[in-house]
């Protein structure tokens, strides 16, 4: 399966955090049929440089690092 991740900076508009948008970093990673429901975000956060950092899911398919403004979203590709 082919998913784009994309890490973008973030902002919180007093009630929730969504994307700013100045800084967009995009990348397509491909990814085996049979993997687990956490297989696509973990080789995001690898591919980003934030695996092994705590973090928080924002909603189903965007996690944020702790102490960080930065938020990675995965996206399956069809």
């Amino acid at each position: 399966m082919t998913y784009e991740v994309t890490c973008t900076d973030a902002i919180h508009d007093g009630e929730s955090w969504t994307a700013n948008g100045s800084i967009v970093h995009r990348h397509t990673i491909e990814i085996p049929n049979d993997h687990g429901p956490w297989v696509p975000m973990r080789e995001a956060r690898k591919l980003f440089g934030y695996s092994g950092m705590r973090g928080r899911y924002i909603s189903d398919d965007a996690w944020m690092p702790y102490q960080s403004t930065m938020m990675i979203y995965v996206t399956e590709q069809y």
